[in-house]
């Protein structure tokens, strides 16, 4: 109650907390409120859901009693140390079905009995909040500090630092908060004492992570701390998963080979038994309680039934559990239902899932609108989102309720949430196996391609929506608008090539795509992630290498869209050497362009040949990002916005090469089309720029201590005088023995040296170039005042056929001082 309290008066049984308020520090009720703060932000990136005695997790899958002995023992004695005692992670793979979770959870309720399970994670792939690896360490951190003393005040004190560590890659959440921990309670000696303490961690369904490289982060991350801690943290690692080629690879180096014992799941405990007697009770149990009981023999079922059972199984409980759900439904008579199994396949038919199969084939069989029921499923499983319920039926244009309708006679094989804002869940990742191979499912396969053209259509008819209905509310739908923005191409690559849905072809031509990419840009910043030109060129790239019907035809046709939107663009800038030298910048952007260019910087630059335009400031950000379509009264905003800069995360190469073909094309470009005199009007600028005595604007290119703005600003120069024609105006700014340039320092020292050798050598050859001689003992003097006040850096270099420092002379060039 007091720890870490002040000025506490203890009077006559009664506590009076007395608080003193400082400027310099907050009262220890504001102290409170970060720890509540601290735990809030702990549980908020939580996912209470993936823990082995969630309430989420309503029954979930363990070994039936008297089951998976064998297997269930040895684990134990992994854990306990009576095998592999110098083994700290164990691997227990099998296939789909095979029933790893059912092992997981009944080991983590065994652990939990002898107050050894320290923490334990269920990954679910339909799940969003079970299935990536941005939950993981909260999770496990959360039932971490339940069970170790003083491990949450270190934990606290870590977040409260760092508010935005939940925030991080896996790797510093995993070190921050769970490892560092860890090895300051270890110097306490409590791991070498003989109390005991919780030291298991159960992690299943690894492979229903999603990404194969966040599954693989988290081995790496797990064995490279255990690896260099084994000493200071005596923990083991239990982790289930399926045996994924990039799992098992990882298992098999050498960081984890000699660090994990790995277990399959395979004949070798006897899986038949244990099946046979998981049927027995189940069955027994079914005949008991089903609400056709009394019209059930008493000896049902046979001994034969529950044989016949097991073998076609082969080994794996999910036959056995799909079996059971398909049974025990209420609507139908399991004695009916049972024979209907047993007639599916003659019994010689040793196909590897033909059991299963015949048994989805049967379940299929009794829906009704099996062809709708089909088409939700399929476009639930080619989406890249977990859509609920609720939000698949409206991206579909379904009424509500119709997807809880047609899946009615499926829940033996799909979950259909209680509530709507949950998403859709298979049962059995085999049963998508099934929908998925032709040559299983047969008259239910679900073709990928064509349920891609299904998500075209509807992500047409939302964009549609959008763009042409004035009474629609985006606020209201703008999850499906984000995900057409986001996604229309991909599925347009995959779906079909439209020639038998020519309705459909006709809409994706002439889809206001451009339009409805910039519009819902600039209304909604949710998807500032990704810029309107990554956007763009995926799109104009699917349609230019697709396999689409007349694909040419589409292309050429939202290519022309996307050059007319450039052209008006332009069009709204000053036809002036400024235009000209953003548009060579993006013909040929230089290496340093990466760092994005800063709003100051843009500023800066117009103002040597004309009065600050927004609509010059505005052009590279349409250039750079793809914001193309914006009228001219919206210039000054979007750049108000953009008043950070924009960084080359949001800058994508590949937009890049669409902007560089259309302006390296005239016929495309038109007058705007890059040549050499465009180039020399552009060398004009910047050189006039480099030349320009430095003032207020041009003193703060430099933002902080970022100084990479000035590597632009050289590499640009270099770049456009490199490739300018013959210029009086430049000859008169440029033939002297001394030219002065007022720049700022590149980012890093030596790249000042390399720099300047590199400008003069392009000054030294454009002068040759177009005078024949050079002035004797020609040198460029950088001058590094960086304020308006006047002031300069203590050194004043120049460079000329020697590198020179006024401070210390390296190879003294007497010609060159002289000439100075």
């Amino acid at each position: 109650m007091f720890n870490k309290a002040k000025n506490i008066l203890i009077s006559g049984g009664s506590f009076v907390k007395q608080e003193e308020h400082h400027h310099h520090g907050p009262s220890s009720v504001h102290i409170q409120t970060i720890r509540k703060s601290a735990m809030d932000r702990l549980m908020e990136s939580a996912s209470l859901g993936a823990l082995h005695n969630s309430g989420e997790r309503l029954e979930p899958p363990k070994c039936h009693p008297k089951t998976r002995t064998a297997i269930l023992h040895y684990l134990m004695k992994w854990i306990i140390g009576h095998v592999g005692w110098d083994i700290f992670v164990l691997w227990l793979y099998g296939p789909a079905g095979a029933g790893k979770s059912a092992i997981a959870q009944t080991l983590a309720e065994r652990c939990l009995e002898t107050n050894i399970l320290l923490a334990t994670f269920f990954f679910c792939r339909s799940d969003p909040r079970r299935n990536n690896d941005k939950v993981l360490v909260a999770t496990l951190v959360y039932q971490m500090a339940m069970h170790l003393p003083g491990f949450w005040e270190i934990v606290e004190v870590a977040i409260e630092h760092n508010p935005a560590i939940f925030h991080l890659n896996f790797e510093a959440q995993f070190q921050t908060l769970l490892v560092d921990p860890l090895l300051r309670i270890s110097r306490t000696g409590i791991f070498e004492s003989n109390a005991a303490f919780p030291y298991i961690f159960i992690i299943d369904g690894l492979d229903e992570c999603s990404g194969s490289d966040s599954q693989t982060i988290i081995l790496n991350t797990i064995s490279s701390t255990l690896q260099k801690h084994r000493s200071a943290l005596p923990f083991k690692f239990y982790i289930g998963s399926r045996p994924e080629r990039h799992l098992a690879m990882s298992f098999s180096t050498t960081s984890l080979n000699h660090l994990t014992y790995q277990l399959v799941l395979d004949n070798s405990y006897h899986p038949d038994k244990d099946i046979r007697l998981y049927l027995t009770d189940s069955l027994r149990a079914i005949r008991k309680a089903h609400v056709v009981r009394g019209h059930i023999p008493a000896y049902w079922p046979s001994e034969e039934d529950v044989n016949r059972i097991v073998k076609k199984s082969s080994g794996q409980f999910i036959y056995a559990a799909t079996i059971l759900r398909y049974l025990s439904s209420p609507r139908y008579n399991p004695v009916h239902r049972l024979k209907v199994i047993h007639g599916l396949l003659p019994p010689d038919n040793d196909k590897p899932y033909a059991e299963i199969d015949s048994l989805y084939h049967s379940i299929l069989s009794s829906v009704e609108n099996v062809e709708a029921a089909l088409t939700v499923l399929g476009v639930h499983l080619v989406i890249r989102s977990s859509m609920s319920v609720n939000q698949l039926e409206k991206f579909m244009l379904l009424p509500p309720g119709t997807i809880r309708l047609l899946l009615v006679d499926l829940t033996s094989i799909v979950t259909v949430p209680s509530t709507n804002w949950e998403p859709l869940r298979m049962i059995h990742e085999s049963f998508i196996d099934f929908l998925f191979d032709a040559t299983r499912s047969l008259q239910f396969y679900i073709d990928p391609s064509r349920m891609h053209e299904e998500v075209v259509r509807y992500c047409v008819a939302q964009i549609k929506v959008f763009c042409f209905s004035v009474l629609v509310d985006p606020t209201s739908e703008i999850y499906f608008l984000m995900y057409a923005f986001r996604e229309l191409a991909y599925h347009l690559w995959l779906s079909g090539p439209l020639s038998s849905n020519p309705a459909l072809w006709e809409e994706v031509r002439t889809l206001p795509f451009l339009t409805f990419v910039n519009e819902i840009h600039r209304k909604h910043t949710l998807v500032s992630s990704r810029t309107p030109g990554e956007v763009i060129k995926h799109f104009l790239n699917t349609l230019k290498c697709s396999d689409l019907w007349r694909t040419e035809e589409l292309y050429l046709y939202h290519r022309d869209v996307w050059d007319k939107a450039m052209l008006d663009t332009l069009s709204l800038v000053p036809n002036s050497p400024g235009l000209a030298f953003w548009i060579a910048v993006c013909l040929e952007p230089p290496d340093s362009l990466r760092y994005g260019v800063y709003r100051n910087t843009l500023l800066a630059l117009p103002s040597c040949t004309f009065s600050s335009s927004d609509s010059l400031l505005y052009l590279p950000f349409t250039l750079f990002t793809g914001h193309i379509l914006l009228p001219p009264h919206a210039c000054g905003s979007a750049i108000r916005r953009w008043s950070l800069g924009v960084s080359w995360a949001s800058i994508n190469a590949d937009y890049f090469a669409l902007v560089r073909e259309f302006l390296g094309d005239p016929s495309r470009a038109g007058s705007y089309a890059m040549d050499k005199s465009a180039f020399t009007l552009a060398a004009e600028f910047i050189v006039e720029f480099a030349m320009r005595p430095w003032d207020d604007k041009k003193a703060k290119i430099v933002t902080g201590n970022d100084s990479r703005q000035w590597d632009l600003i050289w590499d640009a120069l270099v770049s456009v005088l490199s490739r300018a024609g013959r210029s009086d105006k430049l000859l008169k700014m440029l033939n002297h023995s001394i030219v002065t340039f007022t720049l700022g320092c590149p980012s890093y020292f030596w790249k000042a040296e390399d720099g300047l050798r590199t400008m003069w050598r392009v000054v030294n050859e454009y002068i040759l170039a177009h005078t024949g001689t050079t002035p004797p003992g020609f040198g460029i003097l950088i001058d590094w005042t960086d304020s308006v006040n006047g002031a300069t850096q203590p050194s004043t270099y120049y460079i000329g056929s020697k590198w020179i420092h006024t401070d210390v002379v390296y190879n003294l060039d007497k010609s060159i001082v002289e000439a100075h």
